[in-house]
This record gives structure tokens, C-alpha cells and sequence, in this order.
């Protein structure tokens, strides 16, 4: 199994050296020390020993900080272009579409296209504005979200990112947005990238096409769960 490969690694990269220690011992107890970790979830707080902090805004009073968001829209209606806009905001600190804005690291998870579909228009959005074109973290994402978190988790706090894309919302449930458990778990995959503002993009049913109030695609929890 995994904690076998791992000690057998760690004798090998000892070559011999550390012959008297029990690996497997300190492998074992490392398991059980996550696992535990993991079980006992967030420690409880005393509210009445806590102070209330004011909302603040990654982008104007529209999308909270470090608080899940959703934008929807029907189909073909620059839903990617203007949420990549308001990144590249974020990204070089000029407000070019009027909206306060905290400049930050900023990242896109992209289900629905590639890194050269996302290049070009990043890339057209920077020659619109006539600037250097503004770093962004890219992944191409094949899973839903709550298998991507755990690695992507790591690859935003080192360069610290704190607004992050999700490009859309059928694909990061894993395909299933009527279905509670995949909708659940993929706000619970949302949750685990970090703190950060998510902003999820989803799409309108095709029969909510002539209502003038559209509704989302999928569970309510959709706009229940996001601020």
C-alpha cells in the first residue's frame, strides 16, 4: 500500500544510514496524526470573545472577500471575458471598469476550454488596455473540483492567490448540477482551496429562454450556498 512504498522509499533514500530507524513507526503515527486532523474539523471559538469585522470586497460590493460567488448568464454572453476582466483588475490594481478593487494574485480553473483559448483572450484583454499582460494562474481542469482542490489548494498559497475563476459550474460538480451530493461536494471542494474569493460561473436553463428573470442551472443550493 501507499505507507509501505513511502517507508520502503525512505530506507532507500537512507541508503543504509539510518538502518535504526523505525520508519514504518513514524510513518504510521503520521497517518494517524492527518487523519485525526482531518476528523476533528475546526476547533470551536467562543463568539463572545471574538470582534466583528466590516464586509470587505475583493471588487466593489459585488464579490465579498474570501467568500464563494456565482455569476450567471445564458450562453454566448462574455460571461469568461467579463469575469477575466474583473481578474485582470485584480491582478494590476487599476479599476478599469470602476469597481474598488483590493490588487491581488488572481487564478483561473477552466473546464470548458484550453490554455491557448485562455491565453488569447487574457492576452487580447491586456492589448485592449495597452499593458504588459498581468501574471494569472492557468490549470486545465479534467476532474470536478473536489479532486482538483487538494493539489490546486497547494499551488495557490505559495504565490498567494486570492481571487480565483471556476469556469463553469456543470463541469466542477461533475456533471450532475440537480444532483445534492455532487453539488455538495463540490462547494466542499470550493471550500478547500483556501481563503480566497471564488467566483463560479454558471449557466441559465434553456427553459427559463423567455422568462425575463432567469434562474440558474441546477439545485438552489446554487444561489444559497454563494454570497
Amino acid at each position: 500500500n501507499g505507507r509501505k512504498t513511502l517507508v520502503q522509499a525512505l530506507e532507500k533514500r537512507g541508503n543504509g544510514h539510518f538502518a535504526a530507524v523505525p520508519f514504518d513507526d513514524f510513518v504510521e503515527m503520521a497517518c494517524v496524526l492527518t487523519m485525526r486532523a482531518f476528523r476533528e474539523g475546526e476547533p470551536f471559538a467562543n463568539l463572545a470573545d471574538l470582534q466583528y469585522t466590516p464586509a470587505q470586497f475583493a471588487v466593489g460590493s459585488l464579490f465579498p472577500l474570501n467568500k464563494r460567488c456565482q455569476v450567471y448568464a445564458p450562453a454566448e454572453n462574455f460571461k469568461t471575458t467579463l469575469m477575466l476582466a474583473v481578474l485582470m483588475d485584480i491582478a494590476t490594481g487599476v479599476p478599469s471598469l470602476g469597481f474598488p478593487i483590493q490588487q491581488d494574485n488572481v487564478a483561473l480553473m477552466d473546464w470548458e476550454t484550453d490554455d491557448n483559448d485562455a491565453t488569447n483572450l487574457w492576452h487580447r484583454l491586456a492589448l485592449g488596455r495597452e499593458i504588459a499582460v498581468p501574471d494569472i494562474l492557468y490549470r486545465r481542469c479534467r476532474s470536478p473540483i473536489w479532486y482538483e482542490a487538494e493539489s490546486a489548494s497547494g499551488e495557490f498559497a505559495r504565490p498567494n492567490v486570492t481571487a480565483c475563476l471556476l469556469d463553469s459550474a456543470f463541469w466542477a460538480c461533475g456533471g450532475n448540477p440537480n444532483g445534492q451530493e455532487n453539488v455538495g461536494k463540490m462547494f466542499e471542494g470550493i471550500d478547500s482551496l483556501g481563503a480566497m474569493t471564488t467566483i463560479l460561473l454558471n449557466h441559465t436553463g434553456a427553459d427559463e429562454a423567455e422568462k425575463k428573470r432567469r434562474r440558474h442551472y441546477g439545485l438552489e443550493h446554487f444561489r444559497n450556498a454563494v454570497r
